[in-house]
């Protein structure tokens, strides 16, 4: 081939291309207006994106705290409890000592009450013991028999409130 017709095949075959290349105006538009709409969306979702990341990120927050509160709750109810256990198991063995206490009382004071009854018996024995033997003593020396006259109380009177058994005073 010639350099003339070899000019014009490339010229044509350029031609071609470049028909064949070319976008027309109104289908450029409809994909210039897709990709904007694509970018608009895109930088809409990525902006809600953000926030969804900074709201998880808050909430992984409030969970955590959360998550203290209900382990020091955790372990503050086992404490009152483990207190709460102690507490009766100590009430219960000082209602057990009380119970104890109030039988030992008040077998001590029966105790005291017939104690008191027998020395409250001795004495009155013992005095008439000495009443006897001062009478004795008396009649033995030939002395005065000792009489109160009317009106006059001996000293050792067995309604005295010391002999007196039923413990009137």
């Amino acid at each position: 081939m010639t350099a003339q017709p070899r000019t014009l095949y490339i010229s044509a075959l350029s031609g071609l291309a470049l028909c064949a290349a070319c976008v027309p105006a109104r289908k450029f538009e409809e994909v210039k207006t897709q990709q904007e709409q694509c970018e608009v969306g895109f930088t809409m979702l990525k902006n809600h994106n953000e926030e969804l990341i900074a709201r998880i990120t808050e909430l992984n927050q409030v969970l955590s705290n959360l998550t203290k509160r209900y382990e020091g709750l955790v372990t503050d109810t086992a404490v009152l409890g483990k207190s709460l256990r102690l507490m009766k198991s100590n009430y219960d063995a000082l209602n057990e000592t009380y119970e104890l206490l109030l039988k030992n009382n008040k077998e001590m004071l029966a105790g005291s009450r017939t104690e008191a009854d027998k020395l409250r018996e001795e004495l009155q024995n013992t005095l008439n013991n000495l009443l006897k033997q001062q009478d004795s003593l008396n009649l033995f020396e030939g002395e005065k028999e000792v009489k109160p006259k009317e009106g006059e109380k001996s000293s050792f009177s067995p309604t005295h409130p010391i002999v007196n058994k039923s413990g009137d005073s």
